[in-house]
């Protein structure tokens, strides 16, 4: 599907707990399938994460306590039901 974009990035690479070399690759081969480019990115450096915490308390952003995945809810006892 064609949104009109000409960049795609990812906001996992903000996660000290991320291989930013890893999902830049995978972005990068995922650019030679589609039309749009992806942007390589290590949001985590200079603090990245850290500003990251302080922006969504500022602007009262919802932060999840975990990546999302059954498994890591699984190992933090979060009940998803």
């Amino acid at each position: 599907m064609d949104l009109g974009f000409d960049y795609f990035g990812s906001a996992l690479t903000i996660s000290p707990h991320k291989n930013s070399q890893t999902i830049n690759s995978i972005g990068i081969d995922v650019q030679k399938i589609y039309t749009t480019h992806y942007l390589p990115s290590d949001f985590k450096k200079n603090q990245g994460y850290k500003r990251s915490v302080e922006m969504c308390e500022e602007y009262d952003i919802y932060r999840q306590c975990y990546c999302g995945c059954v498994y890591a809810a699984q190992a933090q006892n979060i009940d998803l039901v």
